[in-house]
């Protein structure tokens, strides 16, 4: 490994700072949320893309006053304000990310807020979730209510209530699968462009009925990356083994969504044409909720999509992949959600794992954090000598009408594949 002091004599985070200065909106006014763009253009420097992250600080307030939330609950009568904070974990502040490097295009990420919020679901542990997470203000809600009976609400409240009290987190970079896929990688020395698009404080913050509207303003984005700089043997063992043609492979997020709808018994058509696809998660959300800070979208509706009673959830649903394939072949049913919640944990096995275990329990998956999961990986052996793109289709039934619009989200992640040439001097990246 390049990272160890047997190649290293120098493994340093180094800051990286914007390409223009935040600007504080006045008081009442929503901070812009597009343009935050990194330059890095050290071509003589490795750096430890896996290992970096972002620092932000940012602090929470209504839009009616200058003043901050104060208090918890909303008892006009005690004299305590209502109450505002941000939806759970400080990847829910970035929704996009592109990534350059020499200019070209190597990563687009859109609607990360949710991708990242279902993978965390599924991959953290309880243990990593009590501790190193606290870093990315990640408390899970225990329960859908902005009271000091839901955990994770009141944690992140007691984090930012105050006038205009600033709040220190980290995004590690490794959340973003490109990053991610540079664990046992290095890039070339080159010039490498990020640029986030936060997101919109409609969906970020989740407030009482009775709270004022809210924003979010960041004062502080930092880019932490190491710098490592290696010694005769490292710089020998780095050429030899990462700075050459090489070609790797890694799990990509796409999002889709099918909005504002009713029908009891569909086909979401999720992809046309999609090459290498491994997973997909799918939840259900009562549109009502989507833009709307009274309401938590990390909150799913899966199995209740009325919000007055349980009539109204899916009962069965599978996909048709490519030519008529169905995953999984006897399809889900809402009477055997036992099955549904096993398979998500399968995603990282988590029920082999007895060390860690998972975030989700059978509770509050199906009262919070009901979804869906299709492991179509495995293929045939025509699938793997054609390597044709394969049509995604979600099928399935509710169980009543819906009284209301509802959304569809489907998360897919698919093979990606890297591709590092040389160009003169230079390694380029291809993605």
């Amino acid at each position: 490994m390049f990272r160890i002091n047997q190649y290293c004599s120098r493994y340093e985070e180094t800051p990286i700072q914007l390409d223009t200065p935040i600007i504080i909106p006045n008081n009442n006014v929503k901070q812009n949320k597009s343009g935050y763009q990194f330059t890095i253009n050290d071509r003589s420097s490795y750096f430890d893309w896996f290992n970096g992250f972002f620092e932000v600080k940012f602090f929470v307030n209504q839009l009616d006053g200058d003043g901050g939330y104060t208090g918890l609950g909303a008892d006009a009568a005690a004299g305590i304000k209502a109450t505002a904070t941000i939806i759970n974990g400080s990847t829910s502040l970035i929704n996009n990310l592109n990534i350059k490097q020499n200019g070209k295009v190597v990563y687009e990420g859109n609607n990360l807020f949710l991708t990242s919020n279902v993978k965390s679901l599924v991959e953290y542990s309880g243990d990593y979730a009590r501790t190193i997470a606290t870093s990315e203000i990640f408390y899970l809600d225990n329960i859908n209510t902005t009271t000091k009976d839901n955990y994770g609400f009141k944690e992140r409240f007691d984090m930012t209530k105050g006038d205009n009290k600033e709040v220190s987190c980290i995004i590690p970079l490794n959340r973003y699968s490109f990053f991610n896929c540079l664990q046992d990688r290095m890039l070339p020395p080159s010039q490498i462009q990020i640029t986030a698009t936060l997101t919109d404080d409609n969906i970020l913050i989740h407030k009482t009925d009775t709270a004022d509207d809210g924003r979010v303003v960041i004062t502080k984005f930092v880019l932490w990356v190491p710098r490592m700089l290696f010694n005769s043997n490292g710089l020998s063992y780095v050429m030899s083994n990462y700075m050459k043609p090489t070609s790797w492979t890694y799990l990509r997020e796409m999002v889709q969504t099918l909005n504002n709808i009713r029908h009891v018994d569909n086909n979401f058509r999720i992809s046309p044409s999609i090459l290498n696809p491994k997973y997909v998660f799918v939840l259900f959300q009562r549109s009502d909720k989507i833009n709307s800070q009274t309401e938590n979208p990390y909150i799913f509706d899966t199995f209740k999509l009325n919000a007055a009673d349980d009539n109204c959830h899916l009962q069965s649903a599978r996909l048709t992949v490519g030519n008529g394939i169905y995953y999984p072949e006897i399809e889900y049913s809402y009477d055997h959600i036992v099955r549904i919640f096993k398979d998500v944990n399968n995603y990282t096995y988590k029920q082999n794992d007895k060390n860690t275990g998972s975030l989700l329990n059978l509770k509050n998956f199906k009262d919070l954090y009901g979804m869906l999961f299709f492991n179509i990986a495995y293929k045939t052996e025509t699938d793997n000598i054609t390597n044709d793109g394969k049509e995604i289709i979600l099928n399935y039934k509710l169980s009543a009408p819906a009284t209301a619009d509802y959304t569809i989200y489907s998360i897919v992640l698919y093979e990606q594949t890297v591709r590092m040439d040389v160009l003169g001097n230079e390694l380029i990246l291809y993605t």
